[in-house]
């Protein structure tokens, strides 16, 4: 796994000047970090695939593959902050005063 983004995160939360008495709002990090992955659908060359591309396709792969070996492989697209609980956040603190 890629760690600069947790550790680069962690850094700048712990080199923070944050005055949290001046700050109206404080949203949390809960500590989970998404890994994104692409499933393979085709293999072309070490760089370059078809993914299956719904969840649906996916489901009828498993399914087929009951009862027999089967190979799922995984490509990891991006390294990313997770949760998603920001907007709903944002949209209830925004009717809220000192």
């Amino acid at each position: 796994m890629n760690t600069s983004l947790p550790q680069s995160t962690a850094a700048r939360l712990q080199d923070s000047t944050l005055s949290l008495g001046e700050t109206p709002a404080l949203i949390g990090f809960d500590g989970f970090i998404d890994s994104i992955y692409h499933v393979v659908d085709q293999r072309i060359s070490a760089n370059e695939f078809t993914r299956v591309s719904t969840l649906h396709d996916y489901g009828t792969r498993i399914a087929n593959a009951a009862g027999k070996s089967t190979n799922v492989e995984l490509v990891l697209q991006a390294i990313k902050l997770g949760g998603s609980t920001l907007p709903a956040v944002v949209k209830r603190s925004s009717s809220i005063s000192r």
